[in-house]
This record gives structure tokens, sequence and C-alpha cells, in this order.
């Protein structure tokens, strides 16, 4: 009877600390910010449309660099 009432207690105890690892590791985790997702970088063709279509650059200037992207 003896091992029977051990091993619940062991089974009781690793719970136990399983569930104080997990706030540890829960709390490190909002602490920190690691939740956020990184931004991906906008396509290069994309900037450079929004450049031309704000006037940035002209049409001469868009073509070359589109042509450059293309690898023209």
């Amino acid at each position: 009877m003896m091992y029977g009432g051990s091993g619940w207690a062991m089974a009781a105890m690793s719970l136990f600390w399983l569930v104080v690892l997990g706030l540890v590791v829960w709390l490190t985790a909002t602490a920190t910010g690691s939740r956020a997702v990184p931004t991906p970088s906008p396509d290069p063709r994309w900037i450079l449309q929004d450049r031309f279509a704000r006037g940035d650059i002209d049409r001469e200037e868009y073509r070359d660099r589109l042509a450059a992207l293309d690898g023209r």
C-alpha cells in the first residue's frame, strides 16, 4: 500500500512543478514581448510604384529602376 500512496504523491509533485515552470515561461514570454510577430519587409516593386504614384520620381526614373529590379 505504501507504493501506491507514494506514486500519487510523486505525480502531484511533478504536476505542481510543471505548473510552476509553465507560469515562469509564460511570464517571461509576456514580459519580453516575444509574442510579437515580425513585420515582413515590403516588396521593392511596391515601394517603387508607391514613390511613382506620390510623385517622388518621374516616369523615366521609374522605368530605369524597374528595369534594374528585373535585371535588365
